[in-house]
């Protein structure tokens, strides 16, 4: 029988060295009545309300019933009320209420416990240690009437720390929680939810669009709008601390448990992601990105014929752009493929995804730029486009005084503008005083440029594509080089109209031929 206002003495200084803040308090507090419930019957039977008093302060009250409370368990530490009686006692281990009791106490607040036939209170006493007082935690109980209820009351709260009490339930995982949207799928190890339009307490300035739920209990941000529950073999997963994540952290974990989601509930994540599916890392150790989280939800669409069949129908036009590599001819070409796919009309309305969504479909830009791209190597050109050709070199050797090659590049009729300048560059490593930094084995040239009042833009095509050897664009041997061909067309103005009279009399004679036959 429980004697009325006996002391019960904990032996835990008032100053010992542990400062937990009120919102780490409300979490633990609350995270005993959740794991007596369960989450399944959280939102019907924990009830938490507050009221004020005379004093302007305000009283809070957390609530349930048949869910007793064992304070003989609360004298010991690491102690738990659940072993063997999982779902019977509220609380798990005594040590985590005896350090909300002491800070709470610490900072004037009431802190009140009734269950089964006993109310609990916090209080102080002193002891003698060392020959000095010592202000000590303690547990005043008294007797009291069973109601089977159990009620947590904690009273000289201000407005924001009640503020604090509504958001602390929203740090638990029940499928009525107002954070959470509709669910999209549910496994036993993970729960994936869109994530609803209300703002979080306390925090409205912050924007936190998604939530990752660790064990049930909300332990990081995620940059997306949903709220991803996931049941995890965490380290800490029996800590009282449950520190939140970093969002990097959230995203490493994310990365790891995606392995484990299958296909369908793969496919339902992937789809609500979209925005992502171009995303790649913007280093090569990059924590903060969705790349790795992506590609594995593909591999795992992938490897479901029913979900990989499913998410191709729905998808048609997705396109993706390989990634450079160390060959710089091969880097040069996904370049100009990119350009091209990017500014082609037929690509207009297309999705542009990384390169992981060739398992489900997606159309590569660089082989499309190949196929689009036909070319006619000077050997197999009509003999009067072989000729325009010789009356373009012939007219840059005339405007640019430096010798560009040794031997003229060959030469390709393209069917699209796009080819990068530097596509059929190769680096000259040489020490060479001229400042020719590349040399050029092939000139692209669109077939557009080949009508009769074209010559000057081809000439400035073909000579824009020829400097190149002096660098990109950008470079100031480039800049040099453009300046010294301007000086060039000038200078040389009456011998490059001859040339241009001859271009366009071929076209002439052309016409003539025609009309004859």
């Amino acid at each position: 029988m429980v004697q009325a206002k006996k002391l019960i003495k904990l032996e835990i200084a008032m100053d010992y060295a542990v400062d937990w803040k009120f919102d780490r308090i409300l979490r633990d507090l609350i995270q005993n009545f959740y794991d007596s419930i369960g989450w399944k019957n959280f939102f019907k039977e924990f009830h938490m309300d507050h009221s004020y008093t005379l004093r302007d302060k305000n009283i809070l009250r957390l609530r349930t019933a048949g869910h007793p409370f064992s304070y003989e368990w609360l004298t010991y530490i690491g102690g738990s009320t659940k072993t063997g009686t999982i779902g019977k006692y509220v609380g798990m281990y005594g040590e985590g209420f005896k350090i909300c009791a002491l800070c709470l106490k610490r900072a004037g607040k009431y802190l009140c416990m009734e269950s089964e036939d006993w109310r609990l209170t916090a209080c102080t006493y002193t002891e003698i240690v060392g020959g000095m007082k010592v202000k000590m935690l303690g547990y005043h109980i008294e007797k009291r009437k069973d109601d089977r209820g159990t009620t947590l009351t904690i009273s000289g709260l201000s407005d924001s720390e009640v503020d604090q009490a509504k958001e602390a339930c929203l740090n638990f995982y029940y499928p009525e929680n107002p954070l959470f949207g509709p669910i999209l799928v549910r496994s036993r190890n993970y729960a994936v939810h869109l994530r609803s339009d209300m703002s979080i307490p306390c925090r409205d300035r912050v924007r936190i669009p998604g939530i990752l739920y660790c064990n049930y209990l909300a332990r990081g941000r995620l940059p997306f709008k949903m709220v991803l529950v996931l049941s995890t073999d965490l380290k800490d997963r029996d800590s009282r601390s449950r520190k939140t994540f970093e969002e990097y952290e959230s995203i490493t974990l994310l990365n790891y448990f995606a392995k484990k989601i299958d296909p369908r509930g793969s496919y339902q994540i992937l789809t609500h992601l979209k925005s992502y599916w171009n995303d790649v890392p913007k280093r090569m150790i990059d924590f903060d990105t969705l790349y790795y989280f992506i590609c594995q939800l593909v591999r795992n669409i992938a490897s479901s014929r029913e979900f990989k069949n499913k998410f191709m129908k729905k998808y048609r036009n997705l396109i993706y752009i390989d990634r450079p590599t160390s060959d710089r001819t091969q880097a040069k070409k996904i370049s100009a493929a990119a350009a091209w796919s990017k500014s082609n009309p037929a690509y207009l309305h297309s999705f542009f995804v990384n390169p992981i969504f060739r398992k489900l479909g997606a159309k590569s830009a660089l082989k499309e730029y190949e196929k689009s791209v036909e070319s006619i190597p000077v050997e197999q050109m009509p003999s009067e486009i072989e000729k325009l050709c010789r009356i373009l070199f012939q007219a840059f050797e005339i405007a640019f005084y430096r010798r560009v090659y040794d031997e003229r590049p060959e030469v390709t009729i393209v069917s699209s503008h796009h080819t990068d300048p530097m596509q059929y560059c190769e680096r000259n490593y040489r020490k060479n005083k001229s400042g020719k930094r590349y040399k050029i084995h092939k000139v692209a040239i669109d077939r557009r440029f080949f009508s009769k009042k074209n010559f000057k833009n081809a000439l400035l095509e073909l000579s824009g594509i020829l400097l190149h050897v002096y660098g990109r664009d950008r470079s100031a041997a480039m800049n040099c080089a453009l300046t010294d061909l301007g000086a060039g067309l000038l200078d040389h103005a009456s011998e490059l109209s001859e040339l241009e009279n001859i271009w366009e009399n071929s076209f002439d004679l052309k016409e003539e031929s025609a009309g004859n036959a």
